[in-house]
């Protein structure tokens, strides 16, 4: 038996120490365009645009409640827009790398129609609020900081 295991169905260490953004992007893409409540509110087809914007943290130890030693897994936060043929809306991420396999704890569209609606495709609201907010100081911050470097 060589390297790859038997039948080459091994996967390399490396695999899973990393994680991939445009993985998390399409695989969420995927859940948003298949959504039966979000394709009532946007319309159909739902086709992603411009932005997108991440944060890749974890992979490290790190130490619990208790003080003792804890793995902080891969963690992948993201936001991009979508339009559908009425509205278009915000799709804010959370996934994280467990054991070498992608979990999506969280994935939820902010309409942007009159009612500001919100729907929460996986996840709960609390989640999505905080993790939509942080990602988004993030985005404010970098574009301040572009303008910023434009003026010197």
């Amino acid at each position: 038996v060589g390297p790859g295991g038997v039948g080459g169905g091994a996967r390399p260490p490396s695999h899973s120490m990393t994680i991939r953004p445009e993985a998390v992007y399409r695989a969420a893409l995927r859940m948003v365009q298949r959504d039966v409540v979000v394709v009532d509110r946007l319309g159909s087809p739902i086709v992603s645009g411009e932005l997108r914007a991440y944060r890749v943290d974890g992979g490290s130890w790190g130490l619990g409640p208790t003080r003792a030693p804890v793995w902080n897994p891969l963690r992948v936060q993201m936001i991009f827009d979508v339009s559908g043929e009425r509205h278009a809306g915000l799709v804010t991420v959370e996934s994280e790398k467990i054991n070498g396999f992608m979990s999506h704890k969280l994935v939820g569209v902010d309409v942007l129609n009159d009612k500001d609606e919100r729907v929460v495709v996986k996840g709960d609201e609390a989640s999505l609020a905080e993790t939509k907010e942080h990602l988004r100081s993030i985005i404010s911050f970098k574009k301040v900081s572009k303008t910023f470097k434009a003026m010197k």
